[in-house]
């Protein structure tokens, strides 16, 4: 997927704004379906209509002094015995939170692969006003599948000047990526 450079730096612009804002106390959360049309990405009404059941990724902070009053935790635990636990390392920093969005999964066809959303999307993140870093928990990953391949995401790393994707598994050095915008 292709996206115009000067698009993308106000969509990476805004969401990075967005989540440091939530993250230092202010109302709102980010919607699936909203984060698609900000992007622009073409969705069949079906589409749409399973991203706006999927609702909001929200985003908690996890340090006491950055933590709104009204915040409460963020269970991100899996609850699969059969899983191991996530490798993310609790937040420390003022700026660090967690992020969690449960919903149906959802499967993405796409010219390259299958992007699957599933049931449970979580991580740890780190926000400054210029930066968003998202750390995904191994087993709480959006990933892409291709006949006997999958390749899950482990990073995004957001600046308004750059995206860096970062994609594990035997093919993640191939299919990661870092868009420049300037």
């Amino acid at each position: 997927m292709n996206f115009n450079p000067a698009q993308l730096k106000l969509v990476l612009g805004k969401i990075i704004a967005d989540v440091h804002a939530i993250h230092n106390g202010a109302p709102g959360e980010l919607r699936m379906a909203e984060l698609a049309a900000l992007m622009n990405l073409p969705l069949d009404a079906t589409m749409h209509r399973l991203l706006v059941e999927r609702g909001a990724i929200k985003f908690v902070p996890c340090h006491p002094l950055s933590a709104s009053p009204a915040a409460a935790p963020v269970d991100v635990t899996l609850r699969d015995p059969n899983q191991p636990a996530p490798a993310t390392p609790p937040p420390t920093l003022p700026n660090e939170g967690r992020f969690e969005n449960r919903g149906a999964e959802i499967r993405v066809p796409t010219d390259m692969a299958t992007i699957i959303f599933p049931p449970l999307i979580a991580g740890a993140y780190l926000t400054t006003p210029q930066i968003l870093d998202i750390r995904f928990n191994p087993n709480a990953t959006i990933f892409g599948k291709k006949m006997m391949f999958s390749a899950p995401v482990e990073s995004l790393h957001m600046r308004p000047d750059q995206l860096d994707v970062k994609v594990g598994g035997p093919m993640g050095p191939m299919l990661s990526r870092t868009v420049k915008t300037g």
